[in-house]
């Protein structure tokens, strides 16, 4: 299948003309939109933080098919957590009383399989990899497809680091005014599984 280029002009007119059509309730993402946007000007009410990858084919909103002001979403390459994430998940769970973290990783990640073909990066992407870096180094030791072994494995570190490093949502996890999962987007199928 052979997809349109763009170059950073037609990109930029063609996010313009979308925001364009979202402002006048004329887009294809959804209708009467304008009531919505109207509802959510003082105040937001998500049903759930997704810390998802910034992959352009994992759009969060689109995958779980939830309208304007349902998920708080932070996504970032390799759905890694640093401080800014934890930052973010922090004020969506305690300022915005969201309910449910998911860490949504999927197939095919390009920030993992960056970080497991040994690429050497020297920039910023380095900070990233290297978050990466234990999934990759336990999945080489598994049998079985490694990339694929080690998305999953990184799902679950990431879920994990907010379970066991953080006890700033301990309190809430264990009222059950929480719940954190693990979940996993098949590209081909559009399904997501929660995985732990």
């Amino acid at each position: 299948m052979k997809f349109e280029q763009y170059n950073p002009e037609e990109a930029l007119q063609t996010l313009i003309e979308g925001n364009r059509k979202f402002v006048a309730d004329e887009g294809t993402t959804g209708r009467h939109l304008s009531q919505k946007r109207k509802e959510l000007i003082l105040e937001q009410h998500p049903i759930a933080c997704i810390l998802g990858c910034a992959d352009a084919r994992v759009p969060p909103q689109l995958i779980f098919d939830r309208k304007l002001g349902d998920l708080f979403i932070i996504r970032v390459a390799g759905n890694v957590l640093d401080d800014v994430v934890l930052a973010s998940l922090e004020y969506g769970v305690f300022v915005l009383n969201t309910p449910l973290v998911v860490v949504m990783g999927h197939y095919g990640c390009g920030a993992v399989d960056a970080t497991l073909n040994g690429h050497n990066f020297t920039s910023h992407i380095r900070t990233l990899t290297n978050l990466v870096e234990p999934a990759v180094e336990w999945a080489k030791t598994q049998e079985g497809d490694t990339l694929d072994l080690a998305v999953r494995k990184n799902i679950l570190n990431q879920t994990e680091k907010l379970h066991s490093t953080e006890q700033i949502f301990k309190s809430k996890i264990d009222s059950g005014q929480l719940l954190i999962k693990s979940a996993y987007y098949d590209l081909a199928t559009g399904k997501v599984d929660f995985i732990d």
